[in-house]
């Protein structure tokens, strides 16, 4: 779903890369079928090295998250806590952290095409930047570990 989403909206390909974080498994077949930019770290087990995690939001400009179901949403906690604006699904459980069109957007279910609306909105320069201080703001209001200590 992220790669047609992706492939609906008119970008400079020398100026975009998609950056996965975590398993790769299929990423041969899908470099065939899509000529993106692709780089990877970490390719088939878990991330513990927190500074790169932390590099690689940083050095972002938007999180998608095409899931179809998240419990916690821990990706979109952590990147909204590098000022990273994330992308996501409505009826997913990401509607606890991200609250659309304030610090992310969030695409009607499985809808590829709304999905694709919310990429093109957040490339837009002065829109990601609003959001990426609101869901900042938000994580440090919201998330951080003295507030979540006293809930």
């Amino acid at each position: 779903m992220l790669l047609k989403a992706v492939s609906k909206i008119n970008l400079d390909l020398k100026d975009f890369e998609i950056v996965i974080l975590g398993n790769t498994d299929g990423l041969k077949e899908i470099k065939r079928n899509y000529k993106y930019n692709f780089r990877t770290f970490d390719k088939n087990k878990p991330i513990t090295d927190f500074e790169l995690i932390k590099t690689a939001y940083s050095a972002c400009d938007l999180l998608i998250m095409p899931s179809r179901l998240e419990a916690l949403g821990q990706v979109a906690l952590e990147a909204g806590s590098c000022s990273l604006p994330c992308v996501s699904f409505k009826n997913t459980g990401i509607e606890d952290i991200i609250t659309h069109n304030e610090d992310g957007y969030l695409a009607e279910y499985l809808n590829v095409e709304d999905l694709a609306r919310g990429i093109d909105l957040l490339n837009n320069e002065s829109i990601n930047k609003k959001m990426a201080e609101n869901i900042r703001n938000k994580i440090i209001q919201e998330f951080s570990y003295e507030v979540i200590s006293q809930k």
